[in-house]
């Protein structure tokens, strides 16, 4: 803390960053025509006082370097805290020349991060572990059976593949069976000399073994370790009379230091699932749990750790049910003093609950959600955090919401067009069970479908009616704002005591790349349910109510605006006609077997909306369609119905000469009919050239009349 306040005080950079003992510097040269590393070092280290510098003559013989130094650095008010010069690193960037390096650099870590921030691959479960982290020596440098080596254990990947088998079984319903045979591999890679040698990994183990609910592996997994801690010894280590007369002492100490740490890491674990191996370690799970110090990445409802919950209950609550009747409201102390960051997808889930348990509404206001946020994060000096404005109209009954931001979209967006499958009876199952969408296998779908899209380099996903589940909302938020995607899906049915919620959701991205980013999770509940919605609600005894006033919203990106509206929905026509001259990209996730009634709808809309309509409908019943005012020969640019794997089409719609022939529609008409009446006179039709052209380019037909 000393060291950060004396870079702030005597150095003043134009940027500092120190993360433990990595640090960097950036500082203002651009009075200085050459500036070398030992210049850089003695004007802005050595003569703040920052870093002391010490001939190696003042240097006890124990820690001086090596010969070819004649000098280190120490740094100020630290005894024995050297610096190694050969470490630091100096780039100079003269003014007004090109930053090559940086650009390098910059493609470098986001290639990088770009692997890391990907969705989860499932194909790990299909990879043996020990295939993963154990490797031959010399294997792939000779074709001698004599020239290869001995096997050789790589903690790393071993880390990598727990960590990322745990990102997969999260919030999903699985059978142990499933991941028995992986389970047993980790424990038995973890025994022996490993077992202690890699004692870092000891929480990630327990917290995988609590996940899978092996409870019986994570005692079994605790005393094995405890074993191997007591019979240490140092039979072979050879050692001088001065480390002879301490060698019990530091034996005892380096055991007792590793039976905490054990016990440290099954605390950690037992957290999310009030797991007790000890009653000895009851205390010290409680104070984990209060001190919120534990791998929030495994807790099954968002934020649920920063509220009024009691401190006993599980936070490996898999059963959806639970999403709501857990709490009421936060606990601002745990808000107050968050270990971590707190991401805007966990407020906006955390929030939904809170309004469906005291109100049984839907009414998430994004700039209280967004005031939270900064207060969460401290982020209100931040001027950067990217900001938007929402503006709110009412007419002719309809309440509409526009927001407006800022983010790194391509004016003419990429569409990829989700076809998959979804059946009525999985809806209805749902509400029997609500387990029954969180299944392994439908988050290894939805997952590849999203990757599939990443990899079209689509910018926005459009999904199903009802197809989402609301407990995968987080992950996915994150995703896509990181990779700027905007995702519009039906969630999955939401059901509380009494009441049953058919929700549209849009994530859409903010923020520019070179600033802070964020994403708008944007959520409403359908107007108008269908008669067929409301009587097997009515089975189950819940109900649903239609939206009094009738709300949509509008998203202006800055390129182009859009909307969502559902499928029932879309057949009332003051709902559809309200997006007229209002939005260039209309979706509609859909659940609907009437194809052709939405058929002729949806060709007609478009035309008198004049805008994109992308409906997206279960593989069953079809018709997921980019329908475009154009001509009929070109209107629909994507369409697709059928099969039995999850498809992704993509296709790139230009929103902004939709755009320009709005604007220009009249200019462009009166010009053609004063042409025409020239070629008329001249008689010379077939020899016009500017005649041969179409006003609105060759697809594009009649501009609608205005909305009244």
């Amino acid at each position: 803390n000393s060291f950060d306040k004396r870079i702030e005080q005597y150095l003043r950079p134009l940027y500092y960053q120190r993360y433990v003992d990595d640090v960097l510097l950036v500082v203002d040269a651009t009075e200085k025509e050459t500036l070398n590393k030992e210049e850089a070092i003695k004007q802005y280290l050595v003569d703040t006082g920052i870093v002391t510098l010490i001939k190696d003559r003042d240097i006890s013989e124990n820690i001086r370097q090596d010969n070819s130094d004649n000098s280190r650095l120490k740094m100020s008010g630290y005894h024995n805290l050297f610096i190694q010069q050969n470490k630091v690193n100096h780039f100079v960037f003269p003014k007004n020349e090109q930053t090559l390096l940086l650009d390098v650099y910059e493609e470098y870590i986001e290639q990088n991060s770009s692997i890391t921030g990907m969705l989860p691959d499932f194909d790990i479960l299909k990879t043996s572990f020990r295939k993963s982290v154990y490797t031959l020596k010399n294997f792939e440098t000779s074709n001698k059976i004599r020239d290869i080596g001995f096997l050789q254990s790589n903690n790393y990947n071993a880390t990598r593949y727990i960590v990322s088998l745990m990102r997969l079984l999260k919030d999903t319903k699985n059978h142990p069976d499933d991941v028995r045979k992986v389970v047993e591999q980790i424990i038995e890679f973890y025994r022996g000399s490993q077992c202690i040698e890699f004692s870092n990994n000891w929480s990630t183990i327990f917290e995988l073994l609590i996940t899978c609910h092996f409870k019986e592996y994570a005692k079994e997994f605790y005393l094995t370790v405890k074993e191997n801690i007591n019979s240490l010894n140092m039979d072979k280590i050879t050692t001088d009379d001065l480390f002879e007369s301490r060698k019990n002492i530091i034996l005892n100490g380096l055991k007792d230091s590793l039976q905490t740490k054990l016990d440290v890491a099954i605390s950690i674990a037992a957290v999310h699932d009030n797991y007790i191996i000890d009653e000895g370690l009851y205390k010290l799970v409680e104070q984990f749990r209060k001190s919120n110090m534990f791998n929030h990445n495994l807790i099954s409802n968002a934020l649920e750790n920063y509220t009024d919950v009691i401190t006993s209950k599980s936070l490996r609550d898999e059963n959806p049910s639970s999403l709501l009747g857990c709490f009421r409201k936060f606990d601002y102390f745990c808000i107050m003093w968050t270990p971590r960051f707190i991401h805007i997808s966990e407020i906006y889930i955390a929030l939904l609950r809170i309004c469906l348990n005291n109100s049984n509404n839907i009414n998430l206001d994004p700039d209280e959600i967004f005031e939270f946020y900064d207060k969460c994060n401290n982020l209100m000096r931040i001027s950067e955090r990217p900001k938007f404005s929402k503006d709110a109209s009412f007419i002719s009954g309809i309440e509409t919401h526009s927001y407006l931001f800022n983010s790194d979209v391509k004016p003419n967006p990429k569409i990829a067009l989700v076809n998959t499958r979804i059946t009525e009876a999985d809806v209805e199952k749902s509400i029997i069970n609500p387990n029954y969408a969180l299944t392994f296998s439908n988050k290894e779908k939805l997952y590849k479908i999203i990757n599939m899209a990443k990899e079209e380099n689509a910018t926005t996903i459009v999904f199903p009616e009802y197809y989402f589940p609301l407990r995968w909302l987080p992950e996915v938020l994150r995703f896509a704002t990181k990779f700027n995607i905007t995702i519009i899906t039906g969630l999955s049915l939401i059901i509380t005591t009494k009441n049953a919620y058919n929700i549209v959701c849009a994530l859409v991205p903010i923020g520019k790349k070179r600033n802070y980013k964020t994403g708008l999770m944007i959520l409403r509940e359908k107007n108008f349910y269908t008669p067929k919605e409301k009587i097997v609600f009515s089975k189950y005894n819940l109900k649903c109510n239609n939206a009094s006033p009738v709300k949509y919203y509008i998203c202006d990106n800055g390129f182009y605006k859009f909307g969502t509206i559902l499928c029932y929905e879309f057949t009332e026509i003051a709902s559809r006609t309200h997006y007229k001259e209002q939005v260039e990209v209309l979706f509609i996730p859909q659940l609907n077997k009437d194809t052709n009634y939405f058929s002729a709808i949806v060709e007609s809309a478009a035309r008198d909306l004049h805008c994109f309509i992308i409906q997206a409908n279960t593989s069953d019943y079809g018709d997921s369609r980019i329908t475009a005012p154009y001509k009929t020969l070109f209107k629909n640019i994507l369409q697709v119905k059928g099969g039995e794997n999850d498809v992704v089409l993509t296709a790139t719609i230009d929103t902004q000469f939709l755009k320009e022939v709005r604007e220009t529609f009249d200019a462009k008409v009166n010009l053609q009919m004063k042409v025409c009446n020239e070629c008329t006179e001249e008689k010379n039709y077939e020899k016009c050239e500017i005649c041969k052209r179409m006003v609105y380019k060759d697809d594009f037909v009649k501009f609608p009349a205005p909305r009244i």
